[in-house]
């Protein structure tokens, strides 16, 4: 069995660790903010094989290899920075300063733009509720609509894409969903 379709990924804990940046805690701006994607989806090796075994700290990985200046094979990662870090953001200042978060705990195994199950969906409820508790955000900024659609309900609405999940403590961690970075939906 490949790592990301254990028992950890279906819900009952994260599969894949989240990247929490050395300066989350000061904050992005002041605000302590997580960003949420969508899923990871599998690659293809030299060999032209398809790889699923993507291991615990991918997600990290990624953001690491961006930070370090290397291009972990999407503009995702650059389109994410714009957005929010505004055109002159830096990888090596921007990352340090935020967490980031798939919601999807498997790998998507037919690569972008492919939607996640159904079960899949349904898995990542409580992963994400979870971490939502652990990292304690001030904001959380949702990257995709299909992603927004299939979330968990919040506690209020303010508007449809700005809506409000509080922790279990009863803190309030305001949430807005986006476009797709890198697709536009």
């Amino acid at each position: 069995m490949s790592r990301g379709n254990d028992d950890s990924a279906a819900g009952r804990r994260p599969f894949f660790r989240p990247w929490k940046g050395r300066r989350y805690a000061e904050g992005f701006r002041g605000r302590k903010l997580l960003i949420l994607g969508e899923a990871h989806y599998c690659y293809r090796d030299r060999d032209g094989q398809i790889v699923a075994d993507l291991g615990r700290d991918f997600t990290a990985d990624c953001v690491r290899a961006r930070v370090a200046g290397v291009d972990p094979g999407t503009n995702f990662w650059r389109f994410i920075e714009k957005a929010v870090g505004g055109p002159a953001a830096d990888p090596a200042s921007f990352w340090p300063a935020v967490a980031f978060y798939n919601y999807v705990q498997r790998p998507i195994q037919h690569g972008p733009r492919v939607a996640p199950t159904r079960d899949m969906w349904a898995d990542a409820a409580p992963a994400f509720l979870t971490i939502l508790n652990r990292l304690r955000p001030d904001r959380l900024l949702v990257c995709g609509m299909r992603l927004w659609h299939h979330m968990p309900a919040t506690a209020r609405m303010i508007r449809p894409t700005l809506q409000v999940y509080r922790l279990t403590d009863g803190t309030s961690v305001p949430t807005l969903a986006t476009v797709h970075p890198s697709s536009g939906r």
